[in-house]
């Protein structure tokens, strides 16, 4: 097997890669007509900017003897752009024209009216900490996409205003962000999203051994699939049967996506609901991958908030007493407290 490069990914998770495994299971396209070199430029780029492939951060697309393209999942975007010290703020939105009119207008958010506007671009503005004036940035609509002979979309722009405000977005964001420079999207390379490999795995990798969903795939089956490995030591090399990973369709967050809401939230469940309500989702599996980490940003905030005054001197001493009571009960202190006992302590507590 060849060496595993192992790191950190931005949200601390350790990413362990290697030349089989992204072949085997991280391309997007065709497999057998990627080069080692293309390869190792997508694990070094993943390494360098601190990408998670199995969490769909980063994408290596191969069809036919086209040079391989490396893309970058919008969630990584915005989430460098909201973290960043360097962006107090952001606006985003489509550029439209009325049919029949010479006024063209800079509107929020994506909606219009197929058949009375049409559609032109998108636009962004970026305000960077320090500097007098924000960054503008517009992008037009027919440097991207193609239309067939019904003046249609073709295929990868079915959402089309959406997709060109983020054009517009993420391209000033590599202008404001230095983290981002070399990272493109989906609609920027002129691939189909839907064509892109979005995988669920839960993965580690042992000495001597791969593991998926915490299976050996060493003489073991993966969802169904048999592999068997048989490895000529003196000649090195590999005969490996054909394999299968499980693909995610619903485009919503993976089970480690989940937990790591949770390890965001300090387990506080009702922070989470306040902030699912918000954007209309019942449980976290329902979550969809573009909204994840502008969510993950607001619990956090919110337990910060939460955290600010539970240090209040006068808070103190109540919360000692909620885990005296809690110590009363019989609960570990890593338990949550039951909803009788809140429920009881609820109006004691000033926040």
């Amino acid at each position: 097997m060849d060496s595993i490069v192992k790191y950190k990914s931005e949200s601390g998770e350790e990413v362990s890669l290697s030349v089989d495994i992204i072949k085997r299971y991280l391309v997007s396209g065709d497999p057998s007509k990627v080069t080692d070199q293309e390869v190792m430029m997508f694990l070094k780029l993943c390494q360098y900017q601190k990408l998670n492939p199995f969490l769909n951060e980063a994408y290596l697309v191969k069809f036919g003897n086209e040079p391989a393209q490396i893309i970058v999942g919008k969630d990584v975007f915005m989430r460098r752009l909201s973290n960043s010290p360097l962006v107090e703020g952001y606006q985003a939105g489509i550029i439209v024209r009325k049919k029949g009119s010479d006024e063209v207008q800079y509107r929020n958010g994506t909606f219009y009216v197929p058949g009375e506007e049409q559609l032109l671009g998108g636009w962004s503005k970026i305000w960077r900490k320090g500097w007098k004036e924000p960054v503008e940035h517009s992008v037009s609509l027919h440097e991207y996409i193609k239309f067939n002979a019904n003046n249609q979309p073709q295929a990868g722009w079915k959402k089309a205003a959406t997709q060109i405000r983020k054009v517009a977005l993420v391209q000033n964001a590599r202008e404001v962000v230095p983290d981002l420079r070399q990272l493109y999207v989906p609609e920027e390379m002129q691939v189909d999203e839907e064509q892109l490999q979005h995988i669920d795995v839960e993965y580690s990798i042992s000495e001597g051994a791969e593991e998926i969903e915490g299976q050996s795939i060493e003489g073991q089956s993966i969802e169904g699939q048999n592999v068997e490995e048989q490895r000529n030591e003196e000649h090195a090399t590999v005969i490996e049967q054909p394999t299968e990973t499980y693909v995610n369709t619903r485009r919503t967050i993976t089970e480690k996506q989940a937990k790591r809401l949770f390890a965001i939230a300090r387990g506080q469940r009702q922070i989470i609901d306040e902030v699912l309500q918000k954007y209309g989702y019942e449980h976290t599996y329902d979550i969809s991958r573009d909204d994840y980490e502008i969510i993950c940003t607001e619990v956090q905030q919110l337990v910060s908030q939460l955290e600010e005054r539970a240090d209040a001197p006068q808070n103190k001493t109540i919360i000692k007493e909620v885990r005296e009571i809690a110590h009363t009960q019989g609960l570990e202190e890593t338990e949550p407290l039951d909803e009788q006992i809140l429920e009881e302590l609820e109006e004691e507590l000033p926040f």
